[in-house]
């Protein structure tokens, strides 16, 4: 009797339950309905929030001060936090959903040990980014009146964030007709 690796088991149930997944997928006549809805929920909708995005005018942003921290929120990124006088805010740089929270700069490492702990300012509103969601978008920040993030700076990751969006559909529908394709000539 050979030995098993360790975690073996769980891997082949995980690839059982993925392969019935993908059984019960191809044998609905409901799939096209099904990718349709992943496509318009999980890309369409957060991409229109993204191209749609403007950023208020400056009468329209809040401003926040008090000492900045980070918070890793899982493995899109860390948020920038501000504990001031009323409590703890946290904030993101991401401009759509699924993107990075990490509010980047040069030498963003370094960065982040030099501000950890100093007093900042950050300019900022709510941003919608999905259906009933809102995120603090972070819009400009100063750290002891040195300007790390710009208001021009935001509105070029906007511009970006917006101009991509077809990519992922392309992609998502190449690979559904093409594992529809395979599907068709194993059977």
């Amino acid at each position: 009797m050979s030995e098993e690796k360790e975690g073996q088991p769980v891997v082949e149930e995980k690839n059982n339950i993925l392969k019935q997944i993908w059984i019960k997928y191809y044998s609905s006549k409901w799939r096209w309905v099904l990718a349709m809805l992943i496509d318009v929920f999980m890309l369409l909708i957060p991409d229109l929030y993204a191209m749609t995005a403007k950023l208020p005018p400056d009468n329209k942003l809040l401003q926040s001060s008090g000492v900045v921290y980070f918070e890793r929120i899982d493995r899109r990124g860390s948020l920038t936090g501000l504990k001031t006088a009323g409590g703890e805010m946290l904030f993101t740089c991401r401009e759509r959903v699924g993107a990075y929270h990490d509010c980047r700069m040069n030498n963003w490492p370094e960065e982040l040990q030099r501000i950890q702990g100093k007093f900042a300012t950050i300019l900022w509103y709510r941003q919608p980014i999905y259906l009933f969601t809102e995120q603090n978008r972070l819009v400009e920040w100063r750290v002891n009146n040195e300007q790390l993030i710009s208001r021009e700076q935001t509105q070029k990751d906007f511009d970006y964030a917006s101009k991509f969006p077809i990519g992922k559909h392309i992609f998502f529908w190449s690979l559904i007709i093409g594992l529809d394709i395979y599907n068709d000539s194993v059977r």
